[in-house]
């Protein structure tokens, strides 16, 4: 790494860096430009869920919604790594309980689910 910029586009979570790369071949050419993800840390066996099953409330405040008995119940969790696949959960929920993954925003404390025909 040769640089980075010292802000980042809050919209998109992107930054701009200089780095060097080995170019054998002479493949790369001046004024290409690329585009990279760089993994800055991994957790094997992390509790994750996909990001579309975490709501969260104006404070930045995150819950997912634990389903039991019919009924899908606001949970408070706290949230480690996020990527755009997957949110790891840190506390508040365990492995095997069953969460909605999707649809979840507008939902109040609890909300009554009705059987999928």
């Amino acid at each position: 790494m040769i640089a980075i910029a010292p802000a980042v586009d809050p919209a998109t979570n992107a930054a701009l860096a200089r780095i060097r790369v080995t170019n054998t071949g002479r493949l790369l050419k001046v004024g290409m430009y690329a585009q990279a993800r760089v993994a800055v840390s991994e957790r094997k066996g992390a509790l994750t869920v996909p990001p579309s099953a975490l709501s969260k409330n104006e404070e930045g405040a995150a819950a997912v919604y634990v389903v039991a008995n019919g009924v899908a119940q606001r949970t408070a969790v706290k949230v480690g790594l996020e990527t755009s696949e997957a949110v790891e959960i840190l506390s508040g929920v365990g492995d095997g309980q069953a969460i909605l993954l999707s649809a979840v925003h507008g939902l109040g404390e609890k909300a009554k689910l009705g059987k999928a025909s």
